[in-house]
């Protein structure tokens, strides 16, 4: 989780740009390395993964329109090792197993 952290911002949020540089962190810098600098350049995949992760803040007790527009985000809460519920830790090994299956091992 230590790479979440890196990127998040103090409130524990990964927005699309922090996203962007978590994966690019989880690839090994493959999407720098290929001329992609921000989550507008990221593969369709990547941004599909991004809002699929930001979409279930409504299992996790956000608004219905929680995941549209400027509001989706990753709420990576207790991935600084702060004790949070399950639910939150499936959550977290949810951002770091979709992210790397989505990323693929080329």
């Amino acid at each position: 989780y230590k790479d979440m952290v890196s990127v998040a911002d103090k409130r524990n949020i990964l927005t699309k740009d922090a996203y962007f540089f978590f994966s690019d962190i989880m690839s090994n810098q493959w999407f720098s390395d290929n001329d992609i600098y921000g989550y507008t350049d990221l593969p369709f995949d990547m941004k599909f993964a991004f809002i699929t992760l930001a979409c279930q803040c409504k299992n996790l007790g956000g608004g219905e329109n929680c995941c549209q527009n400027d509001r989706a985000q990753l709420n990576v809460d207790g991935a600084n090792g702060k004790e949070v519920s399950q639910a939150q830790t499936d959550y977290l090994n949810d951002i770091c197993s979709l992210t790397y299956s989505t990323i693929g091992s080329d």
